[in-house]
């Protein structure tokens, strides 16, 4: 029996989250998942709508 894949809506300038309308706490739980090691750079831009090179900075 196969599982249900869940479709996620992909991330496009138009429905993307700008860095600076983030909450200081988001922003940390972002920045902590990738110094630990849990999330690439790349991965958590997809993950929370952010571009790569916002994350970067």
């Amino acid at each position: 029996m196969k599982a249900k894949s869940v479709k996620k809506a992909k991330v496009t300038l138009s429905n993307r989250k700008p860095w600076g309308r983030l909450d200081e706490r988001a922003k940390e739980k972002i920045l902590s998942e990738i110094d630990s090691g849990l999330l690439s750079r790349r991965v958590a831009a997809r993950k929370y709508g952010l571009p790569n090179s916002t994350i970067g900075k």
